[in-house]
């Protein structure tokens, strides 16, 4: 669904920022206040789910308080020292940044920011008034996820002389807490057949640290460009799902997924004017990945459980403990492009890019059986794959024509890989489970063209078409299975040919017609069609994917102290596939994928008097896709209807001081989660600015 307008009260809405702006400007004389600081708080009532509240519009719902945004600059010696940055407790939101700028030698920076992301652990919706009956929804309570992401960081640019610059970047940052999974638990409550509709969470732990390192060194015709990467990551993530929660075969998932990763990427880039009509430009990068795995899925009598094999599981509870291996990658690319201006309304541009990666990676786990008293087996899966690939491609911008700019690029892609995978059992005597040897080719072909038109100087159209293809062929020298088309099992390697097509058509009016009115339309098509072919089965379209989007902006300034803006957007976004038409015992299993919406909004700036602005907007959004086939299945599209009214009055109380007031109303109703995710709320913000 698109977004809203945020409720966010930072930063001030741009509308009131420039009728501030021109009132001020208007009285002239005074020197300008660089410097000034914000106070602000607020908060919300929320009636209904104030954890989709919090999810949609990323505002705490007991409210917040902090400095909104403050800035100040001073010189200092051979430099001007800056401060900027904002703090807003409870919304956990935190941005600061304190840089020195040298005249001539660089600059220097330290800087903070974190802020939450909320998530809602609503889970799945079967309606309740079928035949079958059950439950309209299975909330487990615990639904308010916050998930905290902070980076700590410190930059700097270091100039020696005029041909000679090193700048560096070092951050470190986080990702901590909780947030709402989209893989849910399975419950036999709502009707005799299954359905997961259990809301499930994610504990989050991630770590992540990069360094990088680049020197330039200049002349009056060339740079020489070398650059380091070092970045390190350590992840430790678990994921909670409970399956058949208050059943006679309750069970407590627990899967934890930890990886390390070390990266080392390190580039160089030459770029030189031969004369004044060609550039040269060629550059190099190598880079090596290495990630260590681990975690486990044990299903238990509670969460984090260790494995108990007197536990009975049902169903295919297949688990694992023990997880070890990791992978390791390198990769090799080089580019070469060159520039010819033709004359002063011609330029082409063509390039070319190769590519060579390699992939090996192990791990060992022991793997557990949903049978009470079954013992461990010890299992182990390799893989190797090698790719190379050759990129050409022709760019070119042409503007001889009056009124006219035309612009075009093709690019050819031809790529070969291997790919060798086996799983082999260790318990007894050693034997491959499942195995394959493959050769895959890749073509890849892009075609682009625009062309911009400006036949008066009120008026602007804008057309482009790009066409993208994709096809690869896959030779299967080795499979574990049988690939008869009775066969019960036919992974993994199974497909035989895959082939993406993409056209993608878009034109733009602009329209000036009168001073202070802007007119856009644009319009937008694309259409993607994916064809398959399977060992021992006739090609087919597998998914046809289309979208168009209709979208039409107005602005107008009627007179000196009133703005307003209105768009409204149409789209109509579906995914079609063979599946979706299936009869007999297989109907409905599989929904046609539909995002048709459509949204509006209106803003309207109004300056009371010399001293008081006053903006008002409002944002609707409306999306009806929904289907309700839980007789066979879990509905998974969507429909809901979205309000957003704001209102913000500013008022300058003298040279230094300014002080608004916002009010906000929120909607939201959403059929698709039996209203469990309804709410209306009403959000109260002010905020005093101090310049100087």
């Amino acid at each position: 669904m698109k977004a809203l307008s945020s409720l966010r009260p930072l930063p001030a809405l741009a509308v009131g920022s420039l009728l501030v702006g021109a009132t001020l400007g208007a009285r002239g004389a005074e020197p300008e206040l660089e410097n000034y600081i914000e106070f602000g708080g607020g908060g919300a009532w929320v009636d209904g789910d104030a954890a989709a509240f919090q999810q949609r519009h990323g505002l705490n719902r007991k409210g917040f308080v902090g400095i909104t945004d403050f800035f100040y600059t001073r010189s200092v010696t051979n430099g001007t020292l800056t401060a900027a940055g904002h703090a807003i407790y409870e919304n956990n939101d935190y941005d600061f940044t304190l840089r020195y700028d040298h005249h001539t030698k660089g600059y220097f920076l330290v800087g903070l920011k974190a802020f939450r992301v909320w998530s809602d652990e609503s889970g799945g919706f079967v309606p309740a008034s079928l035949p079958l009956g059950g439950l309209s929804h299975y909330g487990l309570g615990g639904n308010f996820h916050a998930l905290d992401r902070t980076e700590f960081f410190a930059e700097g640019l270091f100039k020696p002389t005029e041909t000679f610059d090193f700048h560096f970047r070092v951050s470190h940052a986080r990702r901590d807490g909780s947030k709402a999974s989209t893989m849910e638990g399975v419950t036999s409550h709502t009707r005799p057949a299954a359905r997961y509709i259990v809301p499930s969470a994610w504990d989050i732990n991630e770590e992540r640290t990069v360094v990088d390192l680049d020197a330039t060194l200049r002349n009056e015709t060339s740079t020489l460009t070398t650059a380091v990467r070092f970045d390190h990551s350590e992840n430790d993530n678990t994921r909670y799902i409970r399956q058949n929660p208050n059943e006679a075969q309750e069970r407590f998932v627990t899967t934890r997924e930890q990886t390390d990763t070390d990266l080392f990427h390190v580039r160089g880039v030459a770029t030189n004017r031969l004369n004044d009509r060609v550039f040269l430009s060629a550059a190099y990068a190598y880079t090596t990945i290495d990630t260590t795995l681990g975690g486990s899925r044990i299903y238990g009598r509670q969460f984090d459980a260790v494995y108990d094999p007197t536990f009975v599981r049902t169903g295919n509870n297949h688990g694992y403990f023990d997880l070890t291996g990791g992978t390791d990658t390198k990769q090799h690319v080089t580019t070469v492009n060159l520039l010819y201006e033709v004359d002063e309304n011609w330029v082409v541009v063509p390039s070319f890019r190769y590519e060579d990666e390699g992939r090996a990676g192990a791990v060992e786990f022991e793997e557990t059986n949903q049978t009470a008293g079954f013992v461990p087996e010890l299992f182990e899966d390799v893989g190797d794959r090698d790719w190379r690939e050759w990129t050409t491609a022709l760019e070119t911008r042409y503007s001889r024509i009056a009124g006219w700019v035309f612009t075009g690029r093709a690019e050819w892609a031809e790529g070969h890989g291997d790919l060798t995978e086996q799983q082999i059992l260790h318990e007894g005597t050693p034997h491959v489970e499942v195995s394959r040897s493959s050769e895959y080719t890749r073509w890849v072909s892009k075609y682009s063209a625009a062309a911009n038109w400006y036949p008066a100087t009120w008026t602007n159209l804008a057309f482009s078409f790009n066409k993208k293809t994709r096809e690869t062929d896959y030779d299967n020298s080795a499979d574990s299975t049988n690939n008869n088309v009775g066969s019960g099992d036919r992974y993994p390697a199974f497909i035989k040919r895959q082939k993406f097509s993409t056209d993608d058509f878009t034109v733009r009016l602009t329209l000036r017609p009168m001073r202070g009115v802007t007119a856009v339309t644009r319009f937008d098509y694309q259409d993607t069609t994916v064809r398959s072919s399977e060992v021992g089965l006739a090609s087919v379209n597998s998914a046809e994917i289309k979208s168009t989007i209709l979208s039409q902006s107005l602005t107008w300034s009627p007179a000196s102290r009133l703005f307003l803006q209105g768009a409204v957007n149409i789209v109509k976004d579906e995914i079609d596939t063979p599946a979706d038409e299936l009869t007999g015992t297989a109907a409905k299993i599989v929904q046609r994928s539909q995002n048709d919406y459509w949204s509006a909004n209106l803003t309207a700036g109004i300056v009371v008097d010399e001293d008081t602005d006053l903006t008002l907007s409002y944002d609707h959004c409306f999306i009806d896709n929904w289907v309700d086939n839980s007789a066979v299945t879990v509905p998974y599209l969507m429909s809901a209807k979205e309000h957003l009214f704001q209102a913000t009055l500013t008022r300058r109380l003298n040279r230094n001081l300014t002080v608004s007031l916002k009010y906000a109303f929120a909607s939201n109703d959403e059929v698709s989660s039996g209203h469990i995710n309804d709410y209306d709320a009403h959000l109260l913000y002010t905020k005093l600015q101090y310049r100087f």
